[in-house]
């Protein structure tokens, strides 16, 4: 149950920073709008003849859109480092409660005795509970924060 409930503290304390990401990246970013540009502009150069004149408008255009794209990701990877940061503070915080509501200790008892995720004592390693959250978790940040939509948009 402790250990439900520290995952559970990590995936709290990460929300916000995710739905930070999906509301900049949404609004002020317009990732999708950039990418749906994106894809026409490629589809449009493919068709001309890179020495005309349009050829190099359009270059131009693709390289502006690509770093605001780029920005958006600094953004997102900024937001999760300080999301990670914040999880392990909230994180510890909400254990040591836990600990002192519900009774048990530190550390966290292993519910197996695998060597990779126990110590020689028969306690769980938390670093490696808080990394396997982190990773479980990348792919729900991926879908709040938008990152999906642009790996799943179709091509007109």
């Amino acid at each position: 149950m402790i250990t439900l409930l520290y995952v559970m503290s990590v995936i709290v304390a990460m929300l916000p920073w995710s739905y930070l990401v999906g509301w900049l990246g949404l609004s002020k970013f317009r990732i999708l709008d950039i990418s749906k540009e994106l894809r026409n502009i490629e589809k449009e150069y493919r068709t001309l003849n890179p020495q005309e004149k349009k050829a190099k408008i359009l270059e131009e255009r693709a390289s502006r859109l690509r770093k605001r794209l780029s920005n958006f990701f600094i953004v997102n990877l900024l937001a999760l480092w300080g999301g990670v940061f914040a999880s392990m503070l909230i994180s510890e915080y909400m254990y040591v409660f836990f600990v002192l509501t519900y009774g048990g200790g530190k550390p966290i008892p292993s519910p197996l005795g695998l060597p990779v995720i126990s110590s020689s004592s028969g306690s769980f390693n938390e670093l490696f509970l808080f990394l396997a959250t982190l990773i479980g978790y990348q792919v729900l940040h991926n879908r709040i924060a938008g990152i999906d939509l642009l790996r799943t948009q179709t091509t007109p």
